[in-house]
């Protein structure tokens, strides 16, 4: 893999290549997530397609922009997307990332041949008790306005690095003990380094609060579900603790032309959890895609 920066929206943005060559693969990390959360898949992906991941604005090892809504997120996916010099790409998403493609794949179906959702970031379809409630508080309090980014560094400055990193698997991952080493310690650099960027709280503030007032718009969410024609994967896991998994089970029954793949045991984050399935399930929808792309 190799890493460079890329000047997006006026500030330098983080893009993972891992090479490869054929159909383009673009990556979209989640909230508070950064490019380094596709390393599992990254590699194998490349001998599927040229793979690059990238860092959000204010996310990751990214610098900051005035503000870190989805906005500012999908101008800069569609320009990594853009590029990459090709007509179009198969777009990956998880979390908020996952929100971020389908709004993509929704503005702009000329860059999106093939969609692959994460337990992307949606509304469930009723009032439902969220499977963590701690954890749906904690981000209801981080996005409020002024007092988010101060929620947001008092979390952190009572956890060292390595704590915050566990805390946060503990939330995203059903099995936290099955990360590889070497991946636990790039995200806990990754926490320390975080630690010396003024804007990491604000960044992460500004997206919540960006993401819920979209999702609490129902029509407005709805209306980007009409809009996507690529064809689309959504995966997501039984046991997800942050996106309730009785809305993704909505979803994946609304849109039913969508392939969808519930994975029993399984947390937030499929590509950390379940890599292999992932790559697979990528593979088969660029396969399937291939005839209509020549």
């Amino acid at each position: 893999m190799q890493r460079r920066y890329e000047t997006i929206e006026g500030t330098a943005i983080t893009v993972d290549d891992y090479g490869g060559t054929g159909r383009p693969i673009v990556l979209v990390h989640g909230l508070g997530g950064a490019s380094s959360n596709w390393s599992l898949v990254g590699p194998q992906l490349a001998e599927i397609g040229s793979t690059v991941a990238f860092d959000l604005p204010g996310h990751g090892r990214a610098g900051p922009v005035p503000r870190h809504d989805l906005e500012s997120h999908v101008r800069t996916t569609i320009a990594v997307i853009e590029r990459q010099g090709v007509e179009s790409v198969t777009l990956v998403g998880c979390s908020m990332g996952g929100l971020v493609a389908e709004i993509v794949a929704a503005q702009r179906p000329d860059l999106v041949d093939a969609l692959i959702l994460l337990a992307p970031a949606t509304p469930p379809p009723t009032l439902v008790m969220p499977k963590n409630p701690k954890v749906a508080a904690r981000l209801a309090v981080q996005s409020i306005p002024g007092i988010g980014p101060l929620a947001t560094a008092a979390l952190t400055s009572r956890l060292t690095p390595k704590r915050q990193v566990e805390m946060t698997l503990g939330i995203v991952m059903q099995h936290p003990e099955l990360l590889p080493t070497d991946a636990f310690e790039r995200s806990v650099e990754l926490a320390r380094l975080r630690r010396t960027m003024p804007w990491a709280g604000r960044a992460f503030s500004e997206s919540v609060a960006s993401v819920l007032r979209l999702l609490i718009r129902r029509p407005t969410y709805l209306a980007i579900l009409e809009q996507i024609e690529a064809p689309t994967t959504l995966i997501f896991g039984s046991e997800d603790q942050v996106v309730v998994p009785v809305g993704l089970r909505w979803l994946a029954e609304r849109q039913s032309a969508w392939r969808s793949i519930e994975l029993a045991d399984a947390g937030h984050t499929p590509m950390l959890e379940r890599p292999d399935i992932v790559v697979r399930e990528i593979e088969r929808l660029i396969n399937r895609c291939a005839p209509a792309l020549g």
